[in-house]
This record gives structure tokens, sequence and C-alpha cells, in this order.
């Protein structure tokens, strides 16, 4: 009997925290700043600080960036990300995705990982390099943390 009560609590557990999960991401999703465009390309940052059970704990920054036409000309990929904070800084040029991509997509979307989300709602700077050698340099203001439990 007692079986029974743990599969039936497993089971709403299944179905509550996908929902609280999605309630959790709208929510803080307001409180991202507006997208940073150009026009070339508009970039939104999402930094996220993970502290999901059983995970590994670790806080990300996630990169999307969309090309102002209706697909990217050419290949990009980035090459360094940092944030300034009055509570500190923090910076790398480690990404899920090193190789150059995106040519005839209509996004570009990438990771990277370790952020310190200890220095809190920060400045970011991101460098993109284009494949034919352009770099560009965008500047995102007032990017909030967003924790997932």
């Amino acid at each position: 009997m007692n079986h029974l009560i743990l599969i039936s609590n497993v089971k709403w557990l299944f179905i509550v925290f996908p929902l609280l999960i999605g309630i959790v991401s709208c929510k803080s999703t307001k409180l991202n700043p507006m997208p940073l465009s150009s026009n070339e390309m508009t970039v939104k940052l999402t930094v996220i600080q993970n502290q999901m059970p059983m995970s590994s704990k670790s806080s990300y920054v996630i990169i999307d960036i969309q090309p102002a036409d209706s697909t990217f000309n050419e290949n990009i990929r980035l090459i360094e990300i940092s944030a300034t904070s009055a509570n500190g800084t923090w910076s790398s040029k480690e990404f899920d995705h090193t190789d150059f991509y995106g040519k005839g997509f209509k996004e570009y979307q990438n990771c990277s990982r370790n952020f310190n989300p200890s220095i809190g709602r920060s400045d970011f700077k991101l460098k993109i390099e284009s494949e034919s050698g352009q770099i560009k340099l965008f500047e995102i203001e007032n990017v909030q943390v967003m924790t997932v439990q």
C-alpha cells in the first residue's frame, strides 16, 4: 500500500515540476533586458543559476543571436564574453560550440558555462567573429540572473 502512495506522489511530481519551471521561467524572462539590436543582428542573453536537485549546480549564459535579414549571410562564432557588476567580474573564451556556423540559419545559439552568479545583475560584453574576419562587439546592460530550482 505504501508503494502505491509513493508511486502516486512521484507521478504528481512529474506533472507539477515542469509546470513550476515554466512559471518561473516566464516570470524571470520579464526581468531580462530587451535584446540588443544592431543593423546586422539581435543579441539576447539568458543567465541561469542552476539550483536543480541532482544536477551539477553550474551556472551558465545562453547566447541567442538572430540576423537582421531572414538568415545569416556567413558563418559566425563567439570569441569572448564578459560580465561586470558592482560585485565583481567574470569572463570566458569557452563556449559549447567553437567552430564557425550559422550561414543560412535564422538563429545562432551557444552557451558559456561556469558563470559566477555571485556577481549578480551585470553588464555584458560579447565579441562575435564572422568567417570573413570581422569582429563585432556587443554590450548588453543590466542582465538579470535567473535562478532555476
